[in-house]
């Protein structure tokens, strides 16, 4: 009797789910990524412990 083997591979789409991202938590990148986004303009703000009340 002889021994066969398949292997398969295959991705979903949560292959990349624990990878880092391809790409940077700044405004510079999310508005090139999406124009006229005004969602990261404060980010620096908040990351420095600076929020407002």
């Amino acid at each position: 009797m002889t021994d066969r083997a398949i292997s398969i591979e295959c991705e979903s789409n949560f292959f990349r789910h624990n990878a880092a991202p391809r790409r940077n938590w700044t405004n510079a990148d999310q508005k090139a990524r999406r124009p006229g986004d005004r969602g990261f303009e404060r980010l620096a703000l908040y990351a420095n412990g600076y929020e407002t009340g």
